[in-house]
């Protein structure tokens, strides 16, 4: 319709290419789902002005960058990677894309550290009666919650380093001796 303003995935898939990306995607899921792979992304960018609407108010405008991320060359039966995100962050260029782009993939870290933290220490179910050891626990906690997702990423399959060009070790040739005997 005329008049009619586009929408913002419109806009950006009709905006200029500002760069390329390569990325590596992590498994997702067992064999039927996402299998690990190299990404070839393309990269766009807009500054954007969003209109906030409730029901039919009209709330204001607030301006934001967007960054769209797309595949391009997805394997046969894999639904291609496509990012939409919307930061504060400069995207005046291929390398500022590329910076939003990097703390977005590093998300999952943040995810699995809060996973690890809460489902894996219970750091929740602590009942501690004095602030000291309450800050103790949750210290030690968050050591673990660090140190497990690192160790299973070295030790994965899928990890960027294939296992089987990983030696064989123990633990103690991966942790100092007081953090194996802590975790």
């Amino acid at each position: 319709m005329e008049g009619e303003v586009p929408h913002l995935f419109e806009r950006l898939e009709q905006s200029p290419v500002v760069g390329e990306h390569r990325l590596w995607l992590g498994q997702r899921g067992g064999a039927q789902d996402r299998r690990a792979r190299q990404v070839e992304l393309e990269l766009r960018a807009l500054r954007v002005e969003l209109q906030a609407l409730r029901q039919a108010e009209e709330l204001g405008r607030l301006a934001v960058n967007a960054v769209l991320a797309r595949e391009r060359h997805a394997p046969r039966g894999q639904e291609p990677l496509c990012w939409l995100l919307l930061n504060s962050e400069p995207v005046n260029d291929a390398a500022a894309v590329r910076q939003v782009l990097g703390y977005y993939a590093r998300r999952w870290r943040v995810e699995e550290f809060h996973k690890a933290w809460k489902s894996g220490n219970r750091v929740e179910e602590r009942r501690m009666q004095a602030v000291a050891n309450l800050e103790r626990m949750v210290v030690i906690l968050a050591f673990i919650a660090v140190r497990l997702p690192q160790l299973r990423e070295l030790f994965t399959e899928d990890s960027a380093v294939k296992a089987a060009t990983l030696p064989k070790v123990s633990c103690a040739g991966v942790l100092q001796k007081v953090e194996w005997q802590v975790l």
